[in-house]
């Protein structure tokens, strides 16, 4: 049982730096800091590695329990621990706040992840407009003017505009 508390006191940890993480790429997508925005989207990336291995270690120390209690492993829940009378199981109070604290995390997750998707949408409109700006529609087919007068893929934006070159 120690063990498990341990395991999941570490992966409650890894679940806040990521909260942390994520609230950063948040801020930084909705700045347009590519640099920035680069920087914590690879530490976003590498706290959502550190919290998927915790979950490999959490359900191999989950299985040790239920095996220890004679159960299928996926009747070992934070619930059923954090409901185990304190007597026999004195860890029970832990697994109870361990498991306020899970619900706590994945929720915030969840509210960072929609507003990332928004975030990002936004972001991906805006680049997108930059990049239709720079060459052109997407639609190859478009009727266009070309330099030497002939209908040829559309430009939008023309080396007379770059001065030149």
């Amino acid at each position: 049982m120690e063990e498990l508390a341990s395991v999941l006191t570490h992966e409650r940890r890894l679940l806040g730096d990521l909260v942390y993480r994520l609230e950063a790429l948040l801020y930084f997508s909705s700045r347009d800091d590519m640099e920035m925005l680069d920087r914590a989207a690879a530490e976003a990336t590498a706290a959502i590695t550190a919290v998927r291995d915790a979950d490999s270690t959490r359900s191999a120390a989950l299985a040790r329990v239920a095996s220890m209690r004679g159960v299928v492993a996926s009747a070992v829940t934070l619930r059923a621990l954090a409901e185990d009378d304190p007597a026999s199981n004195p860890l029970a109070p832990l697994f109870g706040q361990l498991r306020v604290d899970f619900l706590a995390l994945t929720a915030k997750i969840e509210k960072i992840q929609v507003g990332l998707v928004s975030s990002m949408g936004s972001l991906h409109r805006h680049v997108s407009t930059v990049l239709e700006a720079l060459v052109g529609p997407a639609d190859n087919n478009a009727a266009s003017y070309g330099p030497r007068g002939y209908n040829a893929r559309p430009y939008a934006l023309s080396t007379r505009d770059l001065g030149g070159l």
